[in-house]
């Protein structure tokens, strides 16, 4: 089994790298790990690696990302934002710190990873004016569209909200944050 990730976990990606995830089959985890490993050496290793069932997660350089869409066992890639702590006790503050998290964020190295995989236009994947917005809203094919997904760790006498109110919160600020339609 891949041994526990090298670098500290909670800080934001280097300009240079991307955090990956890649979803696999239940069970295909380390064979997954040894595909990258190899594809990568040396800039990975089997330390360079956090794994979870069905998933495997590890950092890239940019200039590398194109390379990982030929690993035969991954279904699916993510570009990893941050890695959220428990922020707050209450609702109230918990709500009040998402609204303020897009503008906070580092998004530049994930949505770098995702054009490569997309081949995105560059104005479509940065936060867009009102004006721009407007004009692109006769171009509906060329607005991104996007979903948030939450999943809260711990006992759920810990939280009081559910993951579908901060789901919803947080995709409304990406969506005033960068003008990108919402697609469930």
């Amino acid at each position: 089994m891949a041994e526990a990730f090298t670098t500290n976990y909670t800080e934001q990606s280097q300009e240079s790298n991307v955090e990956i995830c890649a979803t696999v089959p239940t069970g295909l985890e380390v064979i997954a790990c040894q595909e990258i490993t190899e594809m990568f050496t040396p800039i990975l290793s089997t330390k360079s690696f956090k794994t979870q069932q069905g998933k495997v997660f590890f950092k890239l350089p940019l200039t590398q990302v194109h390379k990982i869409g030929s690993i035969r066992s991954i279904e699916n890639l993510y570009a990893i934002v941050a890695h959220l702590p428990v922020y707050c006790s209450s609702k109230e503050e918990t709500f009040a710190k998402f609204q303020t998290l897009p503008y906070e964020l580092d998004w530049s190295p994930s949505l770098e990873s995702w054009k490569v995989f997309n081949q995105a236009n560059d104005k479509i994947t940065t936060p867009l004016s009102k004006k721009i917005r407007e004009n692109l809203e006769d171009h509906d094919s060329e607005i991104l569209k996007f979903r948030t997904s939450c999943h809260r760790a711990g006992a759920k006498s810990q939280h009081s909200f559910g993951s579908p109110d901060i789901e919803r919160l947080f995709g409304g600020v990406c969506q005033d944050y960068f003008g990108w339609a919402v697609s469930l």
